[in-house]
């Protein structure tokens, strides 16, 4: 039998060196995400933060949606389609999301945000929800996936298939640059009006390398809705 030079068959070669490949490979692959652009479908650039978010309460793990109700999910043909259910809260602390059904770091911030709302019960607040494609693996059915998610009754659900708002998010919070914008929490007190566009926000949060205002952190973000629930003035996001 013709043998390598280590001194093994060839096939215990070819077995040995794809073993130590796959070996290489599980070690890589836990630093690798999905929304870390490997398949994002916008301009270079548009990808969420690679750090974990610096959420100080345990990380919130989304249950099972397979036996979940349905939600409702609104679909997004104008840029004007989010205006009207928006005015229509009028007089209450509004919430705009923007979020990729498939962005893992999305669908957690998502569960963090359903908590806040399971311990602050007002109807004085509400939430829109823009499930936005993104990444090549936004579609339609991964919208229906994780809508429950955020299942609060006062939690509105919008697909914007064509990102049709990202233009007006961009410039609503100031950010000049020709990326599709997600991951981001938009907070809105109770006399925000939208007229021909997204309203530019008194405060946000978001998980986006490189844009303006601070990362998400749950907590601070629902001490925000808090102030805003009691009429206090929102800090300046720096």
């Amino acid at each position: 039998m013709t043998r390598a030079r280590s001194g093994l068959p060839p096939a215990l070669c070819i077995g040995a060196a794809l073993r130590l490949t796959l070996c290489i490979g599980a070690a890589l692959l836990p630093g690798l995400r999905v929304d870390d652009g490997l398949a994002a479908t916008g301009a270079a650039g548009a990808t969420a933060a690679g750090t974990a978010p610096p959420n100080t309460a345990a990380a919130p793990q989304p249950k099972s949606t397979a036996a979940a109700r349905k939600i409702p999910v609104a679909q997004l043909k104008t840029r004007l389609d989010l205006r009207d259910p928006f005015n229509l809260g009028s007089g209450k602390v509004r919430v705009v999301a923007f979020l990729s059904p498939s962005c893992t770091h999305c669908i957690t911030n998502a569960a963090y945000l359903q908590q806040i709302l399971e311990k602050n019960p007002s109807r004085d607040l509400e939430v829109h929800v823009v499930w936005v494609k993104i990444l090549d693996t936004d579609s339609r059915a991964a919208v229906d996936k994780a809508a429950p998610v955020l299942k609060d009754p006062r939690v509105q659900h919008y697909w914007d298939q064509n990102s049709l708002l990202n233009a007006q998010l961009l410039d609503a919070i100031m950010f000049d640059v020709g990326v599709r914008m997600y991951d981001i929490f938009l907070l809105y007190d109770r006399t925000a009006k939208w007229g021909e566009r997204l309203p530019r926000p008194p405060y946000w949060m978001h998980e986006y390398r490189g844009a303006p205002g601070p990362w998400y952190d749950a907590q601070e973000f629902a001490t925000q809705i808090d102030r805003a629930l009691a009429n206090q003035p929102l800090p300046k996001p720096r």
